[in-house]
Order: structure tokens, then C-alpha cells, then sequence
């Protein structure tokens, strides 16, 4: 079998972008067992919630100029992505239209708008600057890589293409490939890169892979070039088109990434030039404008949502725009002509005051400093905080508040009484009522103008002494000892390792002094931290809390490892973490980064993990979860002694190169690979 790293042959560089995947069924092959992506490859299958009704042959419009709407249709014959067929091959006719993009050329898009309500739809987690948040390193070099047509590379299934018709004129067509309007596409593309992240981090890549846009990031420029030609052979081989000409491929300390440019000394985000610059005329337009439509509207909100990143402030300066946009839908399409509110306008000119004073973001949130807990009756509210416990009756006025307002209210009110001292860092709100927590994490409301209005002030308030702030939901009855045993819901922190399984792990690395996500019904040691209130726990929400010293371990919630990883990249202290072997994750590279010993496959059995009432774990009852122990550890050293011991991972001793990744990710005893050096699993 020919190697999935190896320089990709002119043969299928060749071949028509549209659907190549299909013919690279024995690199899918070398590279995962998953039944779906296989299958997908080969054509993906419409999900439909339904069946949707075959419709007649009527007059589906077409928008755009018929001249550019006629070339784009046949470039897109010429790439194989449709195909001209007679009417009785097409049971679904949807609008064809194109838009422009930003290098002069244009999208085409399927409306798919009516189909699409047939079609399943599924939630799925895509990656993000979340990801890059926590993945990237100070002085970090990276790079880029652009994927070339990405969508017209997926094919679908020929018995499903008579579903994705239009009609051009007096002619019509069929798509052969994944098209741009499908509601499932980008869950699609994200599922079959997953295993291509998976092979790249059990690596040791630190990667994000956001659709068609790959991030690559490393301390050593050299070690990063070498990366990046392995990424592009490895795409290229499973049937993916790089587009050379916009990916970045020689590392760098500024790079641009979903549209905004990073520095990687600073950990800061900025708006290029040009965008900045584009966006300010379309802003000074709109103003300008007595009447613009819906379309505008949502375009020009989707662009000042891509700044939020650099300016967090304008999150309140969207909703009214927003507003306006929705009541125009109401009654009408994106056709439909509106005038902009007063409110709105007063936002435009606020947007264009703030970008241009050139604003940057920060990448990084800065360490939790103070933790708050609030609560509010209709009578009045309470916080408490390091020791200090405060309260006050609501004025006449506010008491006839929603219980929404006056919860979110009293969290304001506490960091008022509780932090106005506290200059710089973040702190954490811990409240009871989800749409507060909502109204201060999203920065306002949708649907309570008056829920936005107190945010805007909290966070006006925090913003004027540097202060971030993150809120986070606790169940209402955690006041006393007998309410959090009695009331207390299971949540994911909750699960309990075997005791003999600890011991045997305690044993080898111990002595472990401090459980850093625990409770009262879970802990390991006696000084253990929870991740929420607690009657016996030391601290509250390891993650706040300083880590400097010996014997750390933690067993964070799965959705946590993340956190926990970039919390040790800032400490000096070496820390045993279990964690599920999940290659595709984008923190299990960061895992094999930081390791200075072999991990520990834990033992699979049903007593692995139960709950405080002895309930098995679900993902262990149907055999879904192998959990490992790590020993980690942010020090130079350590990890270069480690490695020093180590196997080269990627040549046989005779020299040759595996032409499989099975021996990477947890398969055949290894769990990944670290700069071509093998670390292998051992048994706990």
C-alpha cells in the first residue's frame, strides 16, 4: 500500500477536483476503520428526517446576472462538481445563485433552504478560536494551510444526487458533489477530518482545523516546515486539493487565520489592514443609506460578529442591528427594504469610532483571580466571597423585576461590593439561574432588551478596570450540607475512578497530596478541590487556584482536559492526569508534548468508573472509553530526558517508512508519537 505521507503522484493531481476522494479509497483506508467516513468518501448519503416531496419541474428563479451566473455553471461542469441531465433525473429543483468572494471570483451556492427541511439536523462541536486559545504558545511559529474547493470534494451518492437539482436557463442540472447550502455540509466535512486530526496529533502536531482552514503551530520553525509537507502530502494523498497559492506554508510569528492576524509573541489578534479598512467604508455606507435591505443587514452583521474576537465591547452594539434585522424577516425575505433604528445608527457610529483606533484582542484569558457566588429572591440578593458574605433588600422598582433581571442583577451587584479591588485578572460568578449565566457569558440577550442592558453594564464595569469575567451555572441547593447531599445533580465531575486503580497509580508516581476535581462522594485523597462548591473541599474550581507544588492530580470532566492542559503549560509543577484516549481531540497532541514518562493504560472494567450510588459508567458498559494516566510536566528537562529513551516512530530498523498509522493513537500499545520519537502505552 502506497504511504499516506508519501509525495502525492501527478497522476492524481490530475484527476478533476470535484469528488476525488472517491479515488483515494485505499489512503482512507490506511488512515481509519470509521464505517461512516469510508462510506462518505465513496458518496456521502443525504439524511433525511423525512422524505422530502418530489417536486414538478416549475420555474425555480435563478439570481444574479445571467452572464456570471452562465460561467460559474460552467466551471462547475468542467470540474465534474454537476452535471447537465434531462428533467426526469432531477426529483428536487432548489435556486441557484452566486456570491462574491474576495479574490474577485465567485461562490456558488444551491438554496437549499426547502430541502433542507427535510434533512436531519444533527449538533456537532466544530473548532474554533477556542481551540487556537488554548492549543497556541507563546513565540509559537505557524502556518497555514488553505483547502482548494474543499466542499466539491466530497461526493455524494449517486442515488442521492437527483434530490440537488437546478435549473440554468432552459437547461438543467444535478450536483454531483457536497454543495455549499446544504445544511449537513459542514458537520460533513468536519466529521472527515477527524480522523485526519486524530493521525496528525497522535503525532505530536498541535493543529486546528476549522472546514477548509488548518492551523499549525510549533516552537521550532524547522520542526514546523517539515510538519507542514507532511500535512500537505497526507491531504493531497486522501484526495484533498491544497491551494498553494493561499496557504502559508514558511513559518511565522504573524499569520492570518479566519480572518484575523495573530501575533503569536503578543497573543494578540488584530483585524488586517485591508478588512479594516473595508470595513469601515461599508459602515460610513450604511449610515449614509436611508433604506437598505435585509441582505445587507445580515451581511453587515456577520462581519462585525467576525470582530468580536478583537473588540468583545461591540457584542453590545450587534443586538439592536440584530433586532432590526429580525422584525424586517418577519415580515418579508432578504429582499425586503428596511430604514435602520436610531438605536442602530447610534451603534454604527460607535463601531466605526472604536475600530479606528487600530483595537486588539487578547487571545488568552487571563487567570481567575476571585470566585463569587450569588443569589437573588424577589425580596432581595446575597453574594458571598472569600469569607465575605453580604446581602441588601430590592428597591420597590426592581422587586417587580423578572427573576431573570434580578438574578443577573445581584451578580452585579456582588462584583461591586466583592471586587472593587481586584484590578486585572478574570473572575468567576457562580449563579444559579441559566439565563443570567447565559446574559453575562454571551454578553446580552436575544430576547430580553433588559437582560442586555444589565450585562452591558456589568461588563462596562469590569472592562474599566481590566477585569474579565466568566459565569458558570450551580444547582440552586447548595446552601447547606444536607441540600448538596440530598439535591445534588450528577454531572460529569462526578464519576468516581476505582480506589484499587488509584492506589496502583498512586503507588507508581505518588505520593498524590492534592485531588484537583473532586467532591464529597469522590474524592481520593483527603485535600481535594471541587470544581463547584463543596462543604469538605479545599478550594473551589482547581482551575482558579495557584498549582504550585508536588502530588497534583486530576481527573477532570472529559470537556475539561483542555483547560487543565493550558493550566499546567503556566505552572511548574508536575501533574498526573487521566484522561480517555481520544486521538482526534486537539489536546491530546498537547498530552504527548508534555509527557516525562510512559502512560498507563488503565485496566476496562466495569468497576473502572462509578457514580456516588454505584451506577456504571455508560461509555463503559458499552466498551466505548479506554482511559490512560499521564505524567505530565511543563519542564524542559524532564521532557527532553524522557525523550532522550525513546523510539524513532516513523522508519522500520531496515529504514523503510510505515505505510500505516496503526501503530500511532493508542493502537498496538502506542499512544502517538512526538517529533518521530514512538511513546508507547504501558499497562497501569
Amino acid at each position: 500500500a502506497r504511504d499516506i505521507e508519501a509525495t502525492v503522484s501527478p497522476h492524481l493531481l490530475a484527476l478533476p477536483p470535484a469528488g476525488r476522494l472517491a479515488y483515494c479509497r485505499e489512503a482512507w483506508r490506511l488512515l481509519t476503520h470509521d464505517a461512516w467516513v469510508l462510506q462518505t468518501t465513496q458518496g456521502y448519503k443525504l439524511e433525511f428526517a423525512q422524505v422530502p416531496a418530489i417536486q414538478g419541474l416549475h420555474n425555480v428563479p435563478t439570481r444574479g446576472q445571467s452572464n456570471q451566473v452562465r460561467e460559474a455553471v460552467s466551471e462547475l461542469v468542467r470540474k465534474g462538481a454537476v452535471s447537465r441531465v434531462p428533467p426526469s433525473e432531477v426529483k428536487f429543483l432548489s435556486p441557484f445563485f452566486i456570491v462574491p468572494k474576495k479574490d474577485n471570483k465567485v461562490r456558488p451556492i444551491l438554496d437549499l433552504r426547502q430541502l433542507n427541511e427535510s434533512v436531519q439536523h444533527n449538533h456537532f462541536k466544530m473548532e474554533g478560536w477556542h481551540s487556537v486559545r488554548d492549543l497556541i504558545q507563546q513565540g509559537d511559529s505557524m502556518i497555514r494551510i488553505d483547502l482548494k474547493d474543499a466542499y466539491l470534494s466530497v461526493p455524494i451518492c449517486h442515488q442521492d444526487r437527483p434530490w440537488l437539482g437546478f435549473r440554468e436557463g432552459d437547461k438543467v442540472y444535478r450536483w454531483n458533489v457536497l454543495p455549499f447550502g446544504l445544511r449537513s455540509a459542514p458537520r460533513v466535512f468536519t466529521k472527515l477530518l477527524k480522523p485526519v486530526a486524530a493521525y496528525l496529533r497522535s503525532k505530536g502536531l498541535r493543529i486546528v482545523m476549522f472546514l477548509d482552514d488548518i492551523l499549525v503551530m510549533d516552537q521550532s520553525p524547522s520542526l514546523l516546515a517539515n510538519q507542514g509537507h507532511l500535512i500537505v502530502n497526507l491531504l493531497q494523498n486522501l484526495g484533498f486539493a491544497v491551494n498553494l497559492e493561499k496557504s502559508v506554508l514558511t513559518p511565522a510569528q504573524d499569520l492570518l487565520f479566519l480572518g484575523l492576524s495573530i501575533d503569536s509573541r503578543r497573543l494578540t489578534l488584530e483585524l488586517p489592514g485591508e478588512k479594516l479598512a473595508n470595513l469601515l467604508d461599508h459602515l460610513q455606507q450604511r449610515l449614509e443609506q436611508p433604506v437598505i435591505s435585509a441582505r445587507q443587514v445580515a451581511s453587515l452583521a456577520g462581519q462585525l460578529n467576525a470582530c468580536l474576537m478583537v473588540l468583545p465591547e461591540g457584542s453590545f452594539y450587534i443586538r439592536n442591528l440584530q433586532t432590526d434585522l429580525r422584525r424586517a424577516l418577519q415580515r418579508g425575505t432578504y429582499t425586503t427594504t428596511l430604514t435602520l433604528s436610531r438605536d442602530t445608527r447610534q451603534d454604527l457610529a460607535w463601531w466605526i469610532r472604536a475600530l479606528r483606533k487600530t483595537p486588539r484582542g487578547q487571545i488568552k484569558t487571563p487567570p481567575v483571580v476571585q470566585t463569587i457566588q450569588s443569589d437573588s429572591s424577589l425580596k432581595g440578593w446575597g453574594a458571598c466571597s472569600e469569607g465575605w458574605t453580604i446581602g441588601h433588600h430590592w428597591t420597590p422598582l426592581q422587586s417587580t423585576w423578572h427573576i431573570n433581571a434580578l438574578e443577573l442583577m445581584a451578580a452585579f451587584l456582588a462584583l461591586q461590593a466583592l471586587a472593587k479591588n481586584v484590578s486585572r485578572g478574570s473572575i468567576l460568578l457562580e449563579l444559579d439561574n441559566t439565563a443570567a449565566v447565559a446574559a453575562i457569558n454571551r454578553r446580552g440577550s436575544t430576547c430580553s432588551p433588559q437582560l442586555t442592558r444589565i450585562a452591558h453594564e456589568l461588563w462596562s464595569w469590569c472592562w474599566a478596570r481590566g477585569i474579565s469575567v466568566r459565569a458558570q451555572h450551580i444547582p440552586g441547593h447548595m446552601n447547606t450540607d444536607a441540600d448538596q447531599a440530598s439535591r445534588r445533580v450528577m454531572d460529569a465531575s462526578s464519576w468516581k475512578l476505582c480506589p484499587f486503580t488509584f492506589s496502583r497509580i498512586n503507588c507508581l508516581w505518588g505520593p498524590v497530596h492534592t485531588d484537583l476535581f473532586a467532591d464529597f462522594s469522590n474524592h481520593q485523597v483527603r485535600h481535594y478541590y471541587s470544581w463547584k462548591p463543596d462543604p469538605q473541599a479545599a478550594a473551589v474550581d482547581a482551575l482558579s487556584q495557584d498549582w504550585t507544588g508536588q502530588g497534583l492530580y486530576a481527573f477532570p470532566p472529559f470537556s475539561l482536559v483542555s483547560r487543565c492542559i493550558a493550566k499546567l503549560q503556566s505552572s511548574n509543577s508536575p501533574l498526573i492526569l487521566v484522561a480517555p484516549v481520544w486521538p482526534s481531540q486537539p489536546w491530546y497532541a498537547s498530552l504527548l508534548h508534555h509527557s516525562y514518562e510512559e502512560p498507563r493504560l488503565l485496566p476496562q472494567s466495569h468497576d473502572l468508573l462509578r457514580s456516588h450510588d454505584g451506577q456504571v459508567h455508560p461509555m463503559l458498559s458499552t466498551g466505548s472509553l479506554t482511559l490512560a494516566a499521564w505524567r505530565l510536566t511543563n519542564s524542559s528537562k524532564h521532557i527532553a530526558n524522557f525523550r532522550s529513551r525513546l523510539h524513532t516512530s516513523l522508519r522500520h530498523h531496515g529504514g523503510g517508512e510505515h505505510s500505516s498509522p496503526t501503530p500511532l493513537a493508542g493502537a498496538g500499545g502506542n499512544a502517538g508519537a512526538i517529533q518521530g520519537l514512538l511513546i508507547p502505552f504501558l499497562p497501569l
